[in-house]
């Protein structure tokens, strides 16, 4: 057999030379339930994962598949159908491979719900679990070939099962594997989060006791097999537990203390910082940002207004704290050019060089009772809120930008009929 190695720009070139003939062929493929055999034959490139101690194991290496483009386009147009009808239906819990949903809105979203119940005085314990060779198992073609081509040979086999990776649909179809799954966790008053095939429990409670019992009613479902259930969970080797402390704490740390916090609420973005000496607040500032701004974006004005503060400052030590670690480590990372990143360890520079000063950067846990950490908390959401004047940050992340293109383009392909 041989396999279909068209080009990309060479099969868009064929069928603009006359798009009603490829799209009278995709309608009868339609018409006739039939997605031709020739079109669902795969070559697989078979790459090294680097890092790995032995190659003479198979979850050593990284299979690619290359399908054919014509079939890859009828796939997409296919797809295009199947999600305009189930994407309004589909379980809000999905963040992966969802259009204009990302892993921030999933972060926002996880760390909104942890913020509420700890609001609400409950105890939280976050589970993480991971569905094990999801895409090997998954299945939507029959009558399919893979080719293998490595060391200069090529074995071709049938298969029943297994999501190609370079798939169109495989993303798409995966989710509606997942959904009852999902929609049964909902159903036990769970919070629970998927990233494709990463999924987040959030279990909480009154008590110790109340949350042992939740969360082995819910593990114990989800490890039991049932009914058109073949997933393969595993849990991680340390599962991660939220603090839920809310008593006050005196700040430890000599000299003066900023906190900064970043918050995006409402569909509004803020920054702050409180400045402390011992146990009192003696100034504090808010920012304004532009509400296509991102929670990283304000967290890291907040920290680069702290060493402006720093750099203007007489006192012999200054402590900077900050509950984003993803912003500190942006900072500290020399090969990060963010132009925040890169005016803040300008201005730590600048106070390196002075002498006169130290100023160090810390992180701290969140929601832990440390006073100056939940003051700077609720000022960035006064800021985000309440502050009317102009926006002190406007600048625009790629992210917005990418989301802003694809939902311009949304709607824009070859019509079906």
């Amino acid at each position: 057999m041989s396999f279909c190695d068209y080009h990309s720009d060479i099969s868009a070139e064929a069928i603009l030379v006359d798009i009603k003939i490829y799209l009278s062929i995709a309608n009868k493929c339609l018409e006739l339930s039939c997605f031709p055999v020739s079109w669902k034959q795969a070559a697989v490139i078979v790459l090294r994962k680097p890092g790995k101690a032995d190659y003479s194991q198979a979850k050593s290496y990284r299979p690619i598949g290359l399908l054919p483009i014509l079939g890859k386009i009828l796939e997409k147009m296919i797809v295009r159908r199947i999600r305009w009808h189930l994407l309004p239906k589909a379980n809000p819990r999905q963040y992966g491979f969802v259009p204009q949903r990302s892993t921030e809105d999933s972060l926002y979203d996880l760390v909104q719900q942890i913020r509420s119940n700890i609001d609400k005085r409950l105890l939280n314990v976050h589970v993480s679990l991971d569905i094990e060779g999801a895409f090997d198992g998954a299945c939507y073609l029959k009558d399919r070939q893979v080719g293998v081509r490595y060391a200069e040979k090529e074995h071709v086999v049938s298969t029943s099962k297994g999501c190609i990776q370079g798939s169109i649909a495989g993303p798409t179809f995966w989710n509606l594997l997942l959904e009852p799954l999902l929609e049964e966790i909902d159903g036990r008053k769970v919070h629970c989060q998927a990233f494709a095939d990463d999924i987040v429990l959030v279990i909480s409670g009154g008590s110790v006791a109340d949350i042992e019992e939740k969360a082995n009613q819910v593990l114990n479902r989800v490890f039991t097999p049932g009914k058109g259930n073949n997933r393969n969970l595993h849990q991680p080797r340390r599962p991660k537990h939220v603090p839920t402390s809310t008593r006050p704490k005196s700040n430890s740390i000599k000299g003066l203390s900023i906190f900064t916090d970043g918050s995006k609420i409402d569909g509004k973005v803020g920054a702050a910082l409180s400045c402390w000496e011992g146990e009192k607040e003696i100034r504090s500032s808010k920012f304004l940002l532009e509400p296509y701004c991102t929670v990283f974006q304000a967290e890291l004005l907040a920290i680069c207004k702290a060493t402006d503060i720093a750099l203007k400052s007489s006192k012999p030590f200054i402590n900077i704290l900050s509950d984003s670690r993803s912003a500190l480590e942006c900072i500290g990372n020399p090969g990060t050019f963010h132009p925040l990143a890169f005016e803040a360890r300008k201005n730590l520079t600048l106070i390196r060089e002075g002498g006169s000063t130290v100023t160090r950067l810390f992180w701290i846990r969140a929601y832990v009772g440390v006073v100056g950490n939940e003051r700077a908390d609720v000022l960035a959401k006064e800021a985000a809120r309440k502050k009317k004047t102009a926006p002190d940050y406007d600048k625009c992340p790629l992210s917005f930008l990418k989301r802003t293109i694809r939902q311009k383009r949304s709607g824009i392909g070859i019509p079906m009929q």
